[in-house]
This record gives structure tokens, sequence and C-alpha cells, in this order.
């Protein structure tokens, strides 16, 4: 008899979940995230796939890409006549993105939306650059020298989540909406560095690689359903 019971609960639930996903939304999103540990400035965008449930519950996946600058320096643990520089002007990392949304409208032409996300490096390989500049000096004359190497670093698919808040904006019965929000996350940006070990020294040990602060994330995104029930036209 309970096994009646769980088989008729099973069926009555994927019964009224099929039912229930009838809208699939594809939104774009431009963010600025300021990097507190680092004190830079992180430019980003991401593509997100998400399936409605019912009017407010979605599940969501999709990439994020974003680029960020890498400048530190530290000194060299085996010599006191070099030091090894990290310098990079443009440097990309491409995430997975899985997570869940929540809608709650507060009217028919807006609401609030609250998305909490885990993201995952998508290629669990990084390459860093740097350079080690060293200082010979022969009587008074100092001669210096400057060599770079590439390395590539397992960063351990530089797990992180992130939280976001927004308002969006939508017209009655149209397809698209706009959502303009703030959120954290305790991405760390310099995972690769962290994890990297040079000449047998980790990085992690002399400088100061640990993220210990949330950044802020600012975002703007434009989304359309890319299907709609008869019964449901209006937007979520």
């Amino acid at each position: 008899m309970k096994l009646k019971n769980i088989f008729l609960l099973i069926l009555f639930t994927t019964s009224f979940i099929t039912y229930s996903q009838t809208n699939n939304e594809l939104s774009l999103s431009l963010e600025l995230n300021n990097q507190e540990n680092y004190e830079k400035i992180a430019f980003g965008g991401n593509v997100k796939f998400t399936k409605w449930l019912n009017n407010y519950f979605g599940l969501q996946g999709g990439l994020k890409v974003y680029k960020h600058e890498v400048d530190f320096y530290i000194n060299s643990p085996i010599s006191n006549n070099e030091d090894y520089y990290f310098s990079e002007d443009k440097r990309f990392e491409i995430q997975g993105i899985l997570g869940f949304s929540l809608s709650s409208p507060i009217h028919s032409n807006f609401g609030i939306m609250l998305e909490s996300s885990f993201l995952f490096n998508i290629i669990p390989y990084d390459n860093i650059s740097y350079s080690i500049d060293s200082k010979n000096k022969i009587g008074k004359t100092s001669n210096y020298e400057s060599k770079k190497y590439d390395e590539w670093i397992y960063n351990h698919f530089n797990p992180s989540f992130s939280l976001e808040l927004s308002i969006f904006v939508s017209k009655k019965s149209s397809p698209s909406r706009l959502n303009f929000g703030i959120g954290i996350n305790n991405q760390n940006p310099l995972n690769a560095y962290y994890r990297a070990t040079i000449d047998g020294y980790k990085l992690k040990d002399y400088a100061d690689l640990y993220f210990d602060k949330m950044n802020i994330v600012l975002f703007i995104r434009f989304s359309a359903m890319l299907n709609t029930n008869q019964d449901e036209k209006e937007y979520l």
C-alpha cells in the first residue's frame, strides 16, 4: 500500500511539473564586478537559460565570461637579487553557471527576483604568465635581466557561488523584460596564481592571494521568453 502511495505521489508530482514547464527564458547580462580583495574592477557578461517550473521558481544554467587585470609582484624566496612580476592587462575567465531563480511579481509591470548560482571554470587548467627580474652587480655596474615564463596550472575548477537581487520591469503580455540588480560572489580571480608553484615555492605563501572578501556586482539584464503556454500569456 505504501509503495502504491509513493508511486501515485511521484506520478502526480511528475505530471504537475511537466504541465508547469511551459516557460523557457533566455537572458543576456552585462556586469561590473568590484573585486574587493585586489581593488580591481572586472567587466563581464553571461548568457543564461531558465526553465520556469511555475510563476515563481525556475532552474537555470548558462555561461559567464569576464575580463580582469593581474598586477602584483613578490620578492624571490631564493635570492635577494630577484623579483617575480605577474602582469596581465587582459585575462579572461569562462565559467559555467548552475542555479535557481525566485520571482515575485509586485505589480503587473514590475517585480523582484532572487537568484542563487554555483559557478565553476569550464576548463580546469589556466595559463599564467610571469617574469623573473634579476640584478647582477659587477663592481660599480649593475646589470638587469628579465626572463618571461608561462605555466599551466590546475585550477580545481575554481568553484564559487553568487547571490543576486534585482528588480524587473516588463509590459503586460510582453515576451521580454529588463532587470537591474546587485549581487555578491566569492569568486577569486587570482585562483590560478594562488595554486601556482614556482621554483618549488607556493605563491600563496609569499603573496596575499587568499580570498576573504565578497565581490560586489552591479548588472543589467535583458531577457525574453522562448515559448509561453496559451493560458499564461503574461510574463512571469
